[in-house]
């Protein structure tokens, strides 16, 4: 596979203009418009081969994953994982990106980019087969229905959730601190944090039917899921320790999780 661009779009004033030069001088990026927290970059990018990009001013940068959560990716250059991409070849790239995006491109600078990022070439589909009808078959640990679940603990003033997702294989379970004064509310836009949340149609439907459930429109007012998400991003952004705390593990475990935390923390002050 060709290595590709990819753009981010949450909160990018310039995304629009990253995407015009990359299609004009190389080829249409990816876009990704969800990924926006350090922990979204580090589940979905995190073992990639490549480099992120942002704007300061007029000057770009580029950087590795272990800067994330300091300076904010506003587009990504990925290879295929494994592939071999030297420090010089590095250098190669963003001269070129700084040509395209400020200066002069030479044939040469051109060549050398292009010999390392090659264009991606568009595949013409086949012939459609005949189709068939084919039972799908489902591992007998996947669910057909969206699930729930929650515990409190009062002494810790948190909540801990678990969403079950159909035909997924893994739960979502969040933990809601400071339970006492933001309540569930937290849950409905925490899910997001995932990368294969909010890709299905029924997730959000989910959303809407769990809010009702829990009767939350009484205290918190209509869902209104877009205002909440963009509300809670600028949360975070001026509180990272309000961002989100995810696992893709059972209730339980998370609790025993916990557990296992707060002993080790009593264990160093005593």
């Amino acid at each position: 596979m060709a290595p590709f661009f990819t753009v981010f779009t949450q909160k990018n004033d310039r995304a629009s203009g990253i995407i015009n030069t990359l299609t004009k001088f190389y080829a249409p990026p990816l876009v990704d418009g969800i990924s926006f927290y350090a922990q979204n970059f580090r589940d979905k990018y995190g073992t990639m081969t490549g480099k992120y990009f942002c704007f300061e001013g007029d000057q770009l940068l580029m950087f590795d994953n272990e800067s994330i959560g300091i300076i904010q990716p506003q587009f990504v250059l990925s290879f295929d994982h494994g592939k071999k991409v030297s420090k010089g070849d590095w250098k190669t790239i963003v001269q070129y990106l700084d040509a395209i995006f400020y200066g002069v491109i030479t044939d040469e600078l051109k060549a050398k980019f292009e010999e390392l990022v090659p264009k991606p070439v568009p595949i013409q589909p086949e012939p459609r087969p005949e189709l068939k009808v084919v039972e799908p078959e489902y591992d007998y640990l996947e669910k057909d229905d969206y699930e729930f679940a929650y515990v409190v603990d009062l002494d810790c003033d948190l909540a801990i959730c678990q969403v079950d997702k159909p035909h997924t294989d893994r739960p979502y379970t969040l933990v809601i601190r400071n339970y006492s004064s933001r309540d569930l509310a937290p849950l409905f836009t925490g899910l997001y944090v995932s990368q294969s949340w909010g890709v299905a149609s029924h997730d959000y439907g989910f959303l809407v039917k769990l809010w009702g459930f829990l009767d939350l429109e009484k205290d918190h007012g209509p869902l209104n899921l877009e205002d909440r998400l963009k509300q809670d991003i600028e949360r975070c952004k001026s509180n990272p320790t309000l961002e989100p705390e995810m696992y893709r593990e059972t209730l339980e475990q998370v609790k025993e999780k916990l557990r296992k935390s707060r002993e080790r923390k009593h264990h160093l002050l005593q």
